[in-house]
Parts: C-alpha cells; sequence; structure tokens
C-alpha cells in the first residue's frame, strides 16, 4: 500500500479502496486508506470520511494523511480541508496534532490546532490566484511538502572519525558539511 502510495497510479485505485473497505488489520489500514487519497480522491472520500470514527487511531491517522492528499486535489480540495478542521475539533492529542500538520503543509498556512482560526480561513474565500501553494521538495528521494526542515544532528564519537580517509574530524565541521 505505501509503494502504491509513492507510485501514485491511478489504475491501482479499485484494488486500494476495496483493500481498504475491507481489511482487518489496522496497520495496514492505515496504508492503505492513505493511498487510497492519493490515488483517488473522490472516490477515498467516503471511505477516509468514515474511517474517522474507527476506534484503532492507527486507522484514523491513515484516514487523515488520506485526507491530506484528497485536499491536495482542486476538485475535493474544500471539502477534505472541511472534514480535517472537524477532526480537529474532534480528535485529542497527537491525531489533533497530525491533522493540523497536514492542514499546515496542504495551505501553506500556520494556524495551529483550534478550528476556529482554520473554519474562519475556509469560510473567507481567497483571491483568484492568491492560494498559497508547498512545491515539495526531495531528500534522498523522499518528498518533503514543508517549508521548514529540522536537522537532527548525531555527535556521537562515530562524527569524529572519516572511514575513508581512516582519520580524525572535527565533528561540528563534519555536521556541517552533512547538512550542506
Amino acid at each position: 500500500a505505501a509503494g502504491l502510495r509513492r507510485i501514485g497510479d491511478p489504475a491501482a485505485a479499485g484494488a486500494v479502496l476495496a483493500a481498504a473497505a475491507a481489511e482487518p488489520a489496522a496497520p495496514a489500514r492505515r496504508h492503505l486508506l492513505a493511498a487510497a487519497g492519493v490515488l483517488d480522491p473522490s472516490g477515498a472520500l467516503p471511505i477516509l470520511k468514515a474511517s474517522l470514527a474507527d476506534p484503532d487511531d492507527r486507522v484514523r491517522l491513515g484516514a487523515i494523511e488520506g485526507l491530506g492528499a484528497c485536499a491536495r486535489s482542486p476538485t475535493r480540495r474544500r471539502e477534505a480541508l472541511s472534514i480535517l478542521v472537524d477532526t480537529l475539533a474532534r480528535e485529542p492529542g497527537r491525531l489533533k496534532g497530525d491533522a493540523a500538520r497536514i492542514l499546515e503543509a496542504v495551505t501553506g498556512r500556520k494556524l495551529g490546532m483550534n478550528p476556529g482560526p482554520w473554519r474562519a480561513a475556509l469560510e473567507t474565500p481567497a483571491a483568484p490566484g492568491t492560494e498559497e501553494a508547498i512545491t515539495p521538495t526531495e531528500y534522498y528521494g523522499i518528498q518533503i511538502p514543508s517549508r521548514r526542515i529540522v536537522i537532527l544532528v548525531e555527535a556521537s564519537r562515530e562524527m569524529c572519525w572519516d572511514r575513508k580517509s581512516l582519520q580524525s574530524v572535527d565533528r561540528l565541521e563534519r555536521a556541517k558539511k552533512e547538512a550542506v
């Protein structure tokens, strides 16, 4: 399912939607739901919306991810964003944060986890041509649809040794070089 999501071939949409509706295993269902939103935004919306009521957090996370993909589709954007905002009001903790993160990634707006500002933003129509779009960045082949990237620097003893030259190196200098 994750591979089909990355490939993005719409020909797989029917099989993914059928599997997402029938799959009993929550981890697999999560990835199927996320893939369904990418492959068929229109067909996936009903099953994604229904999956937000699933008792398993993993399934609801897949539905949130799938809705994020649907929100990138011009024909389903408004409906998917509205469902994601409703999810902010309903979900606690981590899933609420995931929904807010996806809303921010799709819209380019930083309005937090409170559904009020998001509802107001959705009700205010944007002027033509002013919708903010995020151009995905790639890092080692992984798409990063964000404007902000955090780099975590490892400072263990491994960072003191260059495997190619077999010589000691300055950790900070090496970290800067790797980040660039």
